[in-house]
């Protein structure tokens, strides 16, 4: 069983086989022990190893070794995302919110859906309504792909799911809009992109696919998952009884159509449960496991939608006990020949034969257990450096965090409140959720955990803290092997030792000198390690750059904002950071930017009059006087918010204003 597990995570299994071959060859082992150890033998090696040149990673999957953050990691680069769930329900009515209910949103990341996947060097990411494609060390946009209709979801309550992505060589496949308890924002639609371009391979709408009357009324939920010929995706559909059925669907990867589609699971409702959780799916060799709170976990194959095996357990006739964030969304996890699954009512963990999905032991959840109240379980193996020990981990990740060996549930390993009293951390919003804002991810023998303003790494096997990386917001984070990407409501952001990505940025800008995107963010690195001089080095390079019509408008405006921000924090090279933005603000927009910034800098460095001079040239310019600018959600002339800076200064400058006073009495 363990180097079946193994080989699932990618980890050598030739130990584990040799040790099982030589047990059944010794002259004690009897005729039945013989038995169980060829039946252990043939799942090994039915097991497909993970191909570990793919390297597609996701906060979703537990991904192979990685290099184990420490305290010296720090944000590289970040890039805006403006169109989240997020963004899109509160920066329009945002000027009729509170900024402390705006603020309670953000940190509690209730509406927090973007996810990462990562697959080598580009970062793939849905906001629900467009999917974009990074260089992860350059942050350059390769493509943007808008998946129909665009706005403001309607209420539904809260959302259900992650945007997550399928990616796989040259296919990504990404759900439109987000899952609700009972409905899909906008159509029910599934896309198919060409991962090098984002180009359109095809795209279905469930919901009227193919003409079928039983799939009237489903919509996509969860995660898809690819495979060699198909894409199998888990879709829900409510009646009007009230009664939600749950199905599995394969699409063939190259133009869509429906390979097999089977009715999972159906149970009765009532309006009190609306709430129900989705089905979550894992991918198991040959087959995906899929267990639903209508009740049923299963094992069907890939090649015919047909079942394995299939267990069903009673329903609720309520909603869950527990409320869950959409980064807790829960799927069977897989491991040491067993299946985890919770309970539909929350009250129990299960351990299925994966071979039979026979019930091999239970456990009870809640409050007063060891296990304390799981949202979703996660699994990993804890290797030790120079050995071939190896430990099957199951974390159980919600109120409590604990860890367990899975091949005894009695026991804890470790868990987190102890981790974090023993350490004598004071972590932000522990009292939820031990602070955790974000979907915990394992690689290797690394475990990340997001918080609201730090993100602990700790060592799967013993819980220890490994780091500790301030300055950091809620996000769905993925350990690669040199960094970590994490995306949130506002921006995918990039941590890693400064040191490793000061040499891959040189790298890229000396092979790419007229690309700016590397440059930029070697202009963010240089901010974030306060070495001001590098900052300008690297905005000078990316001047020539942009001089040279390279680079996409964001990557000029981002460039202008980084240089504003260096002179705040380094005023004595000011003036030297003004030349190159004046040098690059090319339009209207950034040249008031720009100039407004700059009144800023030279009052606050001690200069008010000469920014009054600056504001003063501003506001008289036919050009730009008109601009509007933006400030506390009210749009102002640029000559209106110009002056009033000047009105600001000039009333507690009083031979100053009598100087003002006599230019405009000639």
């Amino acid at each position: 069983l363990m180097a079946a597990a193994s080989l699932r995570h990618g980890l050598p299994a030739d130990g584990a086989i040799a040790a099982l071959e030589e047990l059944s060859r010794a002259p004690e082992t009897d005729a039945a022990m013989r038995t169980e150890i060829a039946a252990a033998l043939a799942q090994a090696r039915r097991t497909s190893p993970r191909d570990q040149r793919t390297r597609v990673r996701s906060p979703m999957v537990t991904a192979s070794a990685t290099a184990i953050p420490d305290a010296s990691w720090r944000e590289i680069w970040s890039i805006d995302l403006d169109g989240t769930l997020f963004r899109r329900l509160f920066d329009g009515p945002m000027t009729t919110l509170s900024p402390r209910v705006v603020e309670r949103a953000r940190a509690d990341a209730s509406w927090m859906t973007a996810v990462p996947t990562v697959v080598g060097r580009t970062v793939f990411l849905s906001e629900g309504q467009r999917v974009r494609a990074f260089d992860a060390d350059s942050r350059d946009e390769l493509w943007e792909r808008t998946l129909g209709a665009t706005g403001i979801e309607r209420d539904a309550g809260g959302v259900g799911d992650l945007s997550a992505l399928a990616v796989d060589g040259d296919a990504v496949v990404a759900y439109e809009g987000h899952a609700f308890a009972a409905s899909r924002s906008g159509p029910s639609r599934i896309w198919c992109l060409e991962a090098a371009t984002g180009d359109v391979r095809w795209s279905v709408d469930l919901a009227r696919f193919e003409g079928r009357e039983d799939f009237e009324g489903l919509f996509p939920v969860g995660s898809p998952l690819l495979f060699e010929s198909v894409v199998v995706v888990g879709a829900r559909k409510s009646t009007q009884r009230l009664e939600q059925v749950d199905w599995l669907i394969a699409l063939d990867r190259e133009d869509g159509t429906a390979r097999w589609a089977v009715s999972i699971a159906g149970a009765p409702g009532t309006r009190i449960v609306a709430g129900r959780r989705h089905a979550g799916m894992t991918a198991d060799g040959d087959a995906v496991l899929v267990s639903t709170p209508l009740g049923v976990t299963a094992r069907v194959r890939i090649s015919d939608g047909s079942f394995t095996w299939l267990r069903r357990v009673t329903v609720p006739l309520r909603e869950s006990r527990i409320g869950v964030e959409p980064w807790e969304i829960a799927a069977p996890v897989s491991i040491a020949g067993k299946v985890l699954v919770l309970s539909p009512d929350d009250t129990e963990i299960a351990a299925l034969d994966i071979a039979s999905g026979a019930l091999l032991e239970s456990r009870p959840v809640g409050p007063e257990t060891v296990w304390g109240e799981p949202r979703y379980i996660l699994a990993g193996i804890a290797t030790r450096p120079g050995t071939t020990a190896a430990t099957p981990v199951l974390i159980s990740v919600g109120r409590a965090n604990v860890a367990f060996d899975a091949r005894d549930f009695t026991r804890p390993l470790w868990s987190l409140s102890r981790v974090i009293g023993d350490a004598r951390i004071e972590r932000a919003g522990a009292e939820n959720r031990n602070g955790i804002r974000g979907r915990v991810s394992v690689a290797g023998n690394a475990v990340l955990v997001p918080g609201v303003e730090e993100y602990l790494g700790l060592d799967l096997g013993t819980g220890a803290i490994a780091a500790r990386i301030p300055g950091q917001k809620p996000g769905n984070p993925v350990l690669t092997e040199d960094r970590i990407v994490t995306a949130g409501d506002d921006a995918l952001r990039i941590l890693m030792p400064p040191e490793r990505a000061e040499s891959i940025l040189r790298a890229r800008l000396a092979a790419s000198p007229a690309a700016p995107g590397a440059a930029l963010a070697l202009v963010e690195l240089a901010r974030a390690t306060a070495r001001p001089a590098l900052a300008l080095e690297a905005a000078a390079a990316a001047r020539g750059a942009l001089a040279r019509g390279s680079g996409a408008g964001a990557v000029r405006g981002g460039l202008l904002e980084q240089l504003i921000a260096l002179a705040g924090e380094s005023p004595e090279n000011g003036d030297a950071a003004y030349a190159i933005v004046d040098a690059i603000a090319d339009s209207p927009r950034l040249r008031v930017r720009a100039l407004l910034a700059r009144g800023d800098f030279l009052r606050a460095k001690g200069s008010p009059r000469e920014a009054v001079r600056v504001w003063s040239t501003l506001a008289a310019d036919p050009a730009l006087g008109p601009e509007l600018v933006e400030r506390d959600g009210i749009a102002r002339s640029t000559r209106s918010e110009a002056m009033g800076r000047v009105a600001r200064i000039a009333a507690r400058d009083t031979e100053l204003t009598a100087r003002l006073d006599a230019e405009a009495a000639r």
